[in-house]
C-alpha cells in the first residue's frame, strides 16, 4: 500500500517540482494519475495517529507555483458554486484557479512524503487520510471536472 502512495506523490508532485513538462500530454498524464490517487483513497483504510510531529514547512517549496504555471500555460480560474445545493444565488458563484488547487495538493503530497521519510508509515498514511478529507479531495475534484471541460472542447 504504501509503495504505491509513494509511487502517485512522486508521478504528481514532480509537475511542481520540475520545469520540464510542457504540453498537453503531461497535463492527460497528470489527470490520469490525480484519478489513481482518488481510487486510492476510496479503496483503502486508514488508521489514525494522534502523535504530535514537527511542522512541515511549506515555504521550502515557494517554487512550486511558478513551475506549474511554466509547465500548464492554459490551466485557468473556473467558476463553481459555494453551496450546490442553491443555484440560482449569483452571489454565492466563486471562483477558483485550477494553479492554486495543483500547487495545494502537491503541497499536501509532500507533507505526506516527508511524514513517511521521517516520521514512519503510518504517520504519512494518517495524514495523507486527514489531508485528503480535510482539502485535497476537492481540490483534486475540480481539477479533474476543469481539466474533463478543457478535454472536451
Amino acid at each position: 500500500m504504501i509503495k504505491n502512495l509513494q509511487y502517485l506523490i512522486e508521478e504528481i508532485t514532480k509537475y511542481g517540482l520540475e520545469q520540464n513538462f510542457i504540453g498537453n500530454k503531461y497535463l492527460f498524464k497528470l489527470e490520469k494519475t490525480l484519478l489513481k490517487l482518488l481510487s486510492f483513497h476510496i479503496e483503502n483504510e486508514f488508521l489514525g495517529d494522534d502523535a504530535e510531529y514537527r511542522d512541515f514547512d511549506r515555504d521550502e517549496f515557494f517554487y512550486i507555483k511558478d513551475n506549474l504555471i511554466i509547465n500548464f500555460k492554459s490551466l485557468q480560474n473556473y467558476k463553481y458554486f459555494d453551496d450546490i445545493t442553491n443555484l440560482t444565488d449569483v452571489q454565492d458563484i466563486k471562483i477558483g484557479n485550477v494553479i492554486d488547487d495543483l500547487n495545494n495538493v502537491i503541497l499536501d503530497l509532500l507533507e505526506v512524503k516527508y511524514r513517511i521519510d521521517y516520521n514512519g508509515e503510518i504517520a504519512g498514511l494518517s495524514t495523507f487520510d486527514h489531508l485528503f478529507t480535510l482539502n485535497m479531495k476537492e481540490k483534486i475534484l475540480s481539477t479533474l471536472i476543469y481539466l474533463n471541460r478543457i478535454k472536451n472542447n
